[in-house]
């Protein structure tokens, strides 16, 4: 009876699964992660042709606008930015995987216009 006692936590402790319950799995991150990257460079676009640009005001309700859409909290995301922070191993593949899909250079370009005839 002991040794089912003591097995019993080690299982249900086990079933949780390799990231903390209040973390973004990485498919998950990802998209965010992308999001908050268009929403950047929306915002730093917009600032370099307009002085009078509220950047910050705008950037923080593009992040609000991303998290709504993708359904995290922004404590959420911090929390899962943080636990990634401390897990470079998984952090790494994570912000190559959005860099890719964010480079344009490696898009397939579209040939050049034909004229008619």
């Amino acid at each position: 009876m002991r040794k089912f006692l003591l097995i019993v936590p080690v299982i249900f402790l086990s079933c949780e699964g390799p990231y903390p319950k209040d973390v973004l799995p990485p498919e998950k991150l990802k998209d965010v992660l992308f999001d908050i990257t268009r929403a950047d460079e929306l915002v730093d676009l917009s600032s370099i042709t307009d002085s009078t640009y509220r950047g910050n005001q705008k950037r923080y309700a593009l992040y609000d606008s991303v998290f709504r859409i993708h359904g995290v909290s922004k404590r959420q995301y911090e929390r899962s930015r943080e636990w990634y922070q401390s897990r470079p191993d998984l952090l790494k593949p994570l912000l190559e995987s959005v860099r890719d899909r964010t480079d344009t250079s490696k898009k397939p370009k579209l040939p050049p216009a034909t004229k008619p005839v």
